[in-house]
């Protein structure tokens, strides 16, 4: 029993020393600076149906039935569920047209396509991390 935690004890120093010698950067595979920089192309996402949005405000206003509850959760799910689905046009080809204020165009985009606060919060996240320079300004 001593043998193996000495063994792990060891190990870990070894790991430990590693990383202080090499720094983060001898154990990150990526070419970038960024390690979530991705090649992919991002999708917008897929536009809410009318029926969800007008749900969605009956249940801001409070007045929504028990029926109605159902079916705003059954279209909700199917919702979230088509969220990050690769299909359709991309933010690259939504923004091809645009060099300056492209974030604020974009937030145009998706708040007609009736995303939420937090759903545009999220986007931007991940659209940030992943791909960091789609949204600088063009000449």
């Amino acid at each position: 029993m001593i043998q193996v935690a000495a063994r792990i004890v060891i190990w870990v120093i070894v790991i430990a020393l590693a990383y202080v010698i090499l720094g983060p950067k001898g154990f990150d595979s990526s070419d970038s600076d960024n390690p979530f920089a991705s090649e992919t192309p991002l999708y917008l996402p897929a536009a809410k149906p009318p029926r969800l949005r007008e749900l969605e405000r009956r249940l801001h206003d409070g007045a929504l039935g028990a029926d109605d509850a159902q079916e705003y959760h059954a279209l909700l799910k199917r919702h979230q569920a088509a969220f990050w689905q690769d299909r359709g046009e991309t933010v690259e080809q939504a923004l091809a047209d645009v060099g300056n204020g492209r974030r604020a165009r974009l937030q145009q985009i998706l708040i007609e396509r009736g995303l939420s606060d937090d759903e545009m919060r999220v986007f931007f996240t991940v659209l940030d991390r992943d791909h960091p320079r789609l949204l600088d300004d063009r000449d």
